[in-house]
């Protein structure tokens, strides 16, 4: 009980902080830091300490869940850049055609305690943008539109039931807007 006790700082650098939560005695965060090429994740003591890099992926996580036991994190981004793109918009090409280019943000799932850690994609030609663990099953669920388009995010959205492994175990319908 900390009462009227003067605040504890836990993190002082300009770095940042985003996706805050509190997951067993630690508290779980991503944000990009000295070295880093994309937003990671991050975890620090509930005691104080150094925070501690918990997984960083080709491109920046957008937003993550851990499971119930702390084994699993799930987790949103993009695939890997596309290199060929990076060299041509370093050479000044960065033409963009409203609509007509779509990068899928997707869903990942990684078993935190492998000896090396790596994410599995668990979704392809669709855009994720929830997922959760589903208590007590080997399942996520995810919030999907069938396009990245803002239109489809309101209106074509829709709840599916995923396996750890990709498969889609249920989906569910919604009218109008979710």
């Amino acid at each position: 009980a900390r009462n009227n006790a003067d605040p504890v700082p836990f993190i002082t650098d300009k770095s940042g902080v985003g996706d805050v939560s509190i997951h067993g005695d630690a508290i779980y965060f991503t944000s990009k830091r000295d070295g880093d090429d994309h937003t990671s994740l991050y975890k620090i003591s509930l005691q104080g300490g150094e925070a501690q890099k918990v997984f960083s992926h080709d491109n920046s996580i957008y937003s993550y869940t851990l499971s119930e036991d702390g084994r699993y994190l799930a987790f949103t981004a993009r695939s890997k850049a596309d290199e060929t793109a990076k060299k041509l918009a370093k050479k000044g090409f960065k033409a963009e055609i409203y609509e007509e280019e779509h990068e899928f943000t997707h869903a990942w799932l990684v078993d935190l305690n492998a000896d090396s850690p790596m994410a599995a994609q668990l979704t392809t030609e669709q855009q994720i943008y929830s997922v959760a663990f589903r208590p007590g099953h080997e399942q996520l669920l995810v919030r999907t539109a069938p396009t990245a388009l803002v239109d489809d995010n309101y209106m074509s959205s829709q709840y599916q039931l995923i396996s750890y492994a990709g498969v889609e175990e249920a989906a569910f319908a919604t009218t109008g807007k979710l």
